[in-house]
Parts: C-alpha cells; sequence; structure tokens
C-alpha cells in the first residue's frame, strides 16, 4: 500500500474528515448562494472553514451551526476585502440601501432597538448565525413552520420601520 492510501485510510473515520465529508456542500451553497461568493472563490473559502474547524473542533459542541456560522462570517470577510460589504438592511431584504451615511446607520440602529426582543433574537439566529429553520424551531420553542413566519414578519416589519423612518428623514 502507498503511502498516499495508507494516509488516506487514516484519515476516513478523523472527525474533521467525516465533518468536511458531510457538510462541504452546504457551505459551498451557502457561500454562493446566500453570499453570492463567486464559485471560483467559493471552494477555497469553505476549506479555510475547514481548516479553522481543524484547529477547534474539539472545543466544538454543535458541528453544523459552528460550521455555518464560520462560512456566514468567511463569506462576508470575502466580500469585505473584496470591496462589497454586507450590512443588517441586506441582510433584511431591505432593497436599494447604501449604509454608508451616518443617518442611515442611526436609523438602522433604531430600528433594531425597536425590533421586539423575539424578532431580534429570530434575525440574529437565522440571518446572521445561518441557522435553519428546524434550529430556529428548537431555539425559539415553536413549530418550523411558525419560525419561518416569524422570520417573515419579522424582516417585514424592520423594513418597514426603515422604510418608515428613511422617508420621514
Amino acid at each position: 500500500m502507498s503511502d498516499l492510501s495508507d494516509r488516506r485510510h487514516a484519515t476516513e473515520g478523523h472527525p474533521v474528515a467525516v465533518a468536511y465529508e458531510v457538510h462541504r456542500e452546504l457551505l459551498r451553497v451557502i457561500a454562493e448562494q446566500k453570499f453570492n461568493v463567486p464559485a471560483d472563490d467559493a471552494g477555497p473559502l469553505v476549506n479555510d472553514v475547514f481548516v479553522s474547524y481543524l484547529r477547534h473542533h474539539a472545543n466544538v459542541r454543535d458541528e453544523r451551526a459552528w460550521l455555518v456560522a464560520a462560512i456566514c462570517n468567511a463569506s462576508r470577510e470575502y466580500w469585505y476585502h473584496h470591496g462589497r460589504r454586507q450590512g443588517f438592511a441586506d441582510m433584511a431584504g431591505v432593497d436599494n440601501v447604501t449604509i454608508d451615511g451616518i443617518t442611515e446607520r442611526l436609523d438602522l440602529v433604531h430600528v433594531l432597538a425597536r425590533l421586539p426582543e423575539r424578532c431580534r433574537q429570530a434575525l440574529w439566529l437565522r440571518v446572521v448565525e445561518g441557522r435553519s429553520p428546524e434550529e430556529l424551531a428548537k431555539s425559539l420553542a415553536t413549530s418550523v413552520a411558525n419560525a419561518r413566519q416569524i422570520v417573515h414578519r419579522c424582516k417585514a416589519y424592520a423594513r418597514a420601520m426603515f422604510e418608515e423612518r428613511r422617508t420621514r428623514n
């Protein structure tokens, strides 16, 4: 048996190798579809996430949640270095908003502060941490259908509040 096949066989049962096989495609899809990372860059980004996971996997309790949050952060970091910023308004679905002006930033902070705690929590878990509807439902102690509805309504509420503040000013 060659040295390469010995190493391949030795890593087959390693938790990081297993996680890589199980979650690689999901992370690539998140990077490409949710964050619009080009396909040529999404693969290396996923590999970077797994290098980080290799360093930290012993301390990780929820492998999938950690990896999803890591690819979301890596994708944001990717666009930070490539000239595109994704603010909360983008994630909440507010169209044509550039959060460069101090007035818009203050409006956004005001809107977020006025959201009910459950909305802030639901949006944070779903949009920022990238939790699945099933994970969100478990965190909110509700059904999956209701969790989806909560996120939809909270996004709409935040969008309306933000637009109202923008048109008033």
